[in-house]
Parts: structure tokens; C-alpha cells; sequence
């Protein structure tokens, strides 16, 4: 779904760049969001009623992806709390909570709220790719692969959230040599701890065997015990 959403993103982008040229484009932009040149580019390139197929299309990626995100978020918490989610009233108990402070987020400049977002979004990817390179590196495969995006999307994150004004609002050039130091220091405690973890794996560790099933990574840590 992701990967789909980011090839409609492509699409979106070049139809904007064939449609508008780019002051028009910021101009669009800043007058009514996005969703302006969305209807502005449908309308133009497949008329009214494909236009408004279209524009029903973009909307529905984000309901989707928001229902994916409630959805997540709520399992979650319960499997962090131990909360059963076989009754509807367990459920609403955390939902509702959810639904409250996603309620309250829309009174925030959406802008602002895009771009915490965005960050989000990226130092995310940047704890994924950190997640698969501690992976890797357990089962001595070649970790470099994801190290080193991991290590660049690490810089970049802290960087961003040190000199925007949603964050600390720092100097440039400052942000880049605290940045620095900062994502040094992660990377080091990072690859200490993986170093850590790795020697205190035994070979029936299910780090080391995932690619047998359950009852083989039992029955394997039974006679080692």
C-alpha cells in the first residue's frame, strides 16, 4: 500500500510540474493548499467526472492510512498494556482517548502539523533501517547495507528537528556539529548495545534460528536445557 501511495505521489508530482510552472505552483499552493492544484490538475487532464473520480481517489489514501494508524495504534497499546481486545468496551476504552487527541490536533495550523509529520515519518524510517541493521548484524549477515542509509537518515532527523522553528530553532550551522556529535553518540551506544546483545545470544536464541518454526526452536532450547 505504501509503495502504491508513493508511486500516486510521483504521478501527482509530474502532473504538477507539466501543469503549473513553479511560481503559479507555489502560488496554488499557498492560496488553498494542496487540494487546489489536486482539483485544478483532474479537472484539466480528465474533465469533470473523471476529475472527480480522481479527487475521490486522493482522498481516500489518507482515510485509509488513518484507519491503518487508529487501528495500529490501538493494538499497540493494548499488547503494551495487556488489555484484551475481544470486547467492544475494552476497545472503545482506548479509542476513545485516541479519537480525543486526534480531535484536538485539528485545531493546529495544519502546516506546522505536516511538517512534525514529515519529521516523524523520516525518524521513523531511520529507526527501522537501525532495527534491520541490528538485525543483520546478529545473524552476521552484511549490515553495511542499512547502516549506512540508517546512519544518514539519523543526521538528516536530528539536524531538521535542532534548526526548524518546530523544534529547537537553532543556527544551521550549529545544528549541523550538534547533529553530528548527537547522531555519533546514538550510533556509538547503538552498535555497544548490539555488540552486548550479540554475546549474550546462544545458538537456540530465535534471533539466530528464525527460519525454523516454533516448535523446532522449543524443542532445540529443551535439549541445550
Amino acid at each position: 500500500m505504501m509503495t502504491m501511495e508513493g508511486i500516486i505521489a510521483m504521478i501527482w508530482a509530474a502532473a504538477a510540474m507539466a501543469f503549473y510552472q513553479a511560481p503559479v505552483l507555489s502560488g496554488v499552493i499557498a492560496e488553498g493548499t494542496a487540494s487546489l492544484a489536486v482539483e485544478q490538475i483532474a479537472r484539466h487532464y480528465l474533465g469533470a467526472v473523471g476529475g472527480t473520480f480522481a479527487i475521490l481517489g486522493v482522498i481516500v489514501l489518507p482515510i485509509t492510512s488513518g484507519d491503518t494508524a487508529f487501528r495500529s495504534l490501538r493494538m499497540i497499546i493494548a499488547d503494551y498494556l495487556n488489555i484484551s481486545q475481544k470486547e467492544i468496551a475494552k476497545r472503545l476504552m482506548i479509542t476513545i482517548p485516541i479519537f480525543i487527541l486526534s480531535i484536538m490536533l485539528t485545531f493546529m495550523d495544519f502546516n506546522i502539523l505536516w511538517r512534525y509529520f514529515n519529521w516523524a515519518n523520516q525518524a521513523t524510517a531511520a529507526i527501522a533501517l537501525l532495527v534491520s541493521t541490528r538485525y543483520l548484524f546478529l545473524k552476521g549477515k552484511n549490515y553495511l547495507v542499512t547502516l549506512v542509509p540508517a546512519s544518514f537518515m539519523l543526521y538528516a532527523v536530528t539536524v531538521y528537528i535542532l534548526n526548524e522553528q518546530i523544534g529547537l530553532g537553532l543556527n544551521y550551522t550549529l545544528s549541523l556539529i550538534i547533529g553530528l556529535f548527537i547522531a555519533i553518540g546514538l550510533l556509538g551506544l547503538f552498535w555497544y548495545s548490539g555488540l552486548k546483545q550479540k554475546g549474550q545470544l546462544d545458538s537456540t536464541h530465535v534471533l539466530l534460528n528464525d527460519h525454523l518454526s516454533i516448535q523446532e526452536v522449543r524443542a532445540a532450547r529443551e535439549i541445550v536445557l
